[in-house]
């Protein structure tokens, strides 16, 4: 009752009409807003003699009104917080309201606050007589009623260039009478700057892929072309006669210039790049002139961005200079070994020549001794001789395998001495050793002489044993062991300072492939040579 008492008095008391509204809660929760007017009411005297009023429910306005107000605040924010430069202006292109974003691009660009009745088409927005024609050209189309789409660039403060995206729409009045412009504009110089690069690097990748001396093409599973660059165009214009175009199914114009065997390699490299697995091949193609090209092809999956594969890339090299460079090598390295072979072979016939000539020399001399070296010169030629056999017979000239080479040796060495195998065993230890022909000849030497001393001295008077050889290798130092169990050399021998012709070269040899010799005297006879291996690989 005093809300209302003090409401009654200030009309009686001022004696003008008044406006509120109140505000009633009721059982359901909802609220219920109604407008009062109090009016006083004079007599014929002037007096107030009382008080109308008048109650309005605006419970629907109220709630309209809150809502508007509502989404008017909700708009407002997301126009202040938005990332976008938004702004309005009058038909006299005068700002009429924007936002801080905007605010802000104004203030790095042309260092000023913008304010309200700001001249959208003069300085300082508008700097150069181009820049404001290009601007009034959008503007009027605006005016006109369209929506306008554009790009530019400005000039910030520090000169660097800085590129919006805006968009400028008509804003019309309830009569549709266009009133103002809207236009929310977007700074989009870093995709302006990824757009200039990405530009940039597909001009520069169409450059290298169009001017590349190789042949540079995609192919995709259905064996359709989908791109190639110029000298793909003129190498197949060349080899097979004819103009290739994008979409044509290769295998067209050329199973009849490739071999069957070719195309179906083709094919299935084709079929297993699609699936992931890079392939390579090499062709020829005959020309319409009857020439052979060759060619070198690499292929490689490329992968969607989602990892499936719908096409293979080629590379292609022509390598017909190189193929027939080869293949004239080739010819010419067959040649040399065919030439080798035979020189090694001449050797060979020469040495055993010459043993030939002391084997016959041997029957007119009727002296023990000089029997005797005649025949140490006959088997120390022949050991020479039988290197230059097995070069003869490897496929391999720059090296040896002088195990099988000791084997033969020694072999050859037991029958020219008439041993009887029931007096004297030979044990082999050996593996598999290759070495040089500068170390290989000093080696067969060695064994020539050790071995040949076992078979003459070891076992007098028919006395069994065994001759052992061992041939070993460790990384790459050789081990050489000769040993038997015969008599073994007196206490008083010295094998480096001996008066043996035999022992004196075994001692020179040793030295000459750089390799140390060990004597052992405890059962029988034991030389053990040590010496690095030399072959084509480590020289």
């Amino acid at each position: 009752m005093e809300f209302w008492d003090a409401k009654y008095n200030e009309v009686i008391t001022e004696k003008k009409p008044i406006t509120f509204v109140t505000e009633r809660g009721m059982p359901d929760g909802k609220k219920v807003f109604r407008q009062i007017n109090l009016y006083p009411i004079f007599g014929n005297n002037l007096e107030l003699t009382e008080i109308g009023g008048m109650a309005i429910d605006i419970t629907e306005l109220k709630y309209y009104q809150e809502k508007t107000i509502d989404q008017a605040a909700k708009l407002n924010a997301i126009i202040e917080n938005s990332h976008h430069q938004i702004w309005s202006m009058n038909t006299k292109f005068e700002l009429t309201s924007f936002n801080k974003n905007y605010e802000k691009f104004i203030g790095n660009i042309f260092g000023i606050n913008p304010k309200i009745g700001d001249c959208m088409i003069k300085e300082p927005f508008v700097t150069t007589k181009e820049k404001n024609n290009e601007i009034s050209n959008y503007l009027v189309k605006v005016a006109k009623g369209e929506n306008v789409e554009f790009i530019y660039s400005v000039k910030d403060k520090q000169g660097k260039t800085v590129w919006r995206e805006t968009f400028l729409s008509p804003i019309y009045d309830k009569q549709g009478k266009l009133v103002e412009i809207s236009g929310i504009a977007n700074d989009i110089t870093l995709r302006k700057q990824i757009e200039e690069e990405k530009n940039r690097q597909t001009a520069l990748i169409k450059a290298i892929f169009e001017s590349s001396s190789h042949l540079i093409y995609t192919i995709n599973k259905d064996f359709i072309l989908t791109s190639f660059n110029k000298n793909y165009f003129e190498s197949i214009k060349e080899d097979y006669g004819y103009e290739t175009h994008i979409g044509k199914r290769i295998g067209e114009g050329t199973i009849s210039k490739t071999a069957p065997d070719e195309y179906k390699n083709w094919a299935k490299l084709h079929k297993d790049a699609i699936k992931g697995k890079p392939g390579f091949y090499t062709t020829s193609v005959v020309k319409p002139t009857g020439e052979t090209t060759f060619y070198e092809t690499f292929l490689d999956p490329v992968y969607l961005p989602s990892g499936g594969i719908e096409e293979v890339s080629y590379i292609t090299f022509n390598i017909t200079d190189k193929y027939l460079s080869e293949e004239k090598l080739k010819t010419s390295l067959k040649e040399k070994e065919v030439l080798l072979k035979e020189v090694h072979h001449s050797v060979k016939n020469n040495l055993q020549v010459i043993s030939s000539i002391l084997n016959l020399q041997s029957t007119y001399v009727k002296d023990d001794n000089t029997l005797y070296i005649l025949r140490e010169c006959q088997n120390r030629i022949k050991s020479m001789a039988f290197i230059h056999e097995a070069l003869y017979q490897n496929k391999q000239f720059a090296e040896i395998p002088f195990d099988e080479y000791l084997i033969m040796l020694v072999k050859n060495l037991f029958h020219s001495y008439s041993i009887d195998h029931a007096h004297v065993k030979l044990n082999f230890d050996v593996e598999r050793v290759f070495l040089n022909i500068d170390t290989s000849i000093p080696c067969g030497l060695i064994v020539n002489e050790l071995v040949s001393n076992a078979f003459k001295y070891a076992f007098p008077g028919k006395k069994q044993g065994f001759i052992f050889i061992s041939l070993k290798k460790q990384n790459d130092d050789v081990t050489l062991i000769i040993k038997d169990n015969g008599v073994g050399l007196a206490n008083e021998i010295d094998f480096r300072n001996t008066e043996s012709l035999g022992l004196q070269l075994v001692v020179t040899l040793v030295e000459q492939i750089g390799g140390e010799i060990k004597l052992d005297k405890s059962n029988g006879t034991k030389f053990e040579i040590t010496f690095k291996q030399i072959t084509d690989k480590n020289v």
